[in-house]
């Protein structure tokens, strides 16, 4: 779907017209994806149930049973929105090629 920006505003009428057709969309994305397996388990946010902050929980739970098994254990939390700018990926980039981070943190 792609959003075009008018200069008038939309009235609350008209936007309810695609009501439908958004939850329609949503349902076929979440058949298909269903179907066709074409997330990986781990995915939360998009598929129905699994929300983010699910996934959030998880990293804790992962994070504190390797300091439980005294593990090497870490975490970054990085802010999407802000990183995938045009100078937020080069500053990403610059970021992780000048700390060297170890390659199994990059695959």
């Amino acid at each position: 779907m792609i959003s075009v920006h008018r200069e008038r505003p939309h009235r609350y009428n008209q936007l309810l017209t695609y009501l439908p057709i958004e939850n329609d969309v949503q349902k076929r994305l979440n058949n298909y994806h269903k179907g066709n397996k074409v997330l990986c388990p781990e995915q939360f946010g998009f598929p129905e149930k699994r929300a983010a902050s699910h996934q959030l929980i998880r990293v804790v739970e992962y994070v504190t049973e390797g300091f439980a098994n005294k593990q090497k254990t870490g975490y970054v939390l990085i802010d999407m929105q802000k990183e995938f700018t045009l100078s937020g990926k080069m500053d990403l980039s610059i970021n992780l090629y000048t700390s060297r981070p170890p390659p199994k943190l990059l695959s």
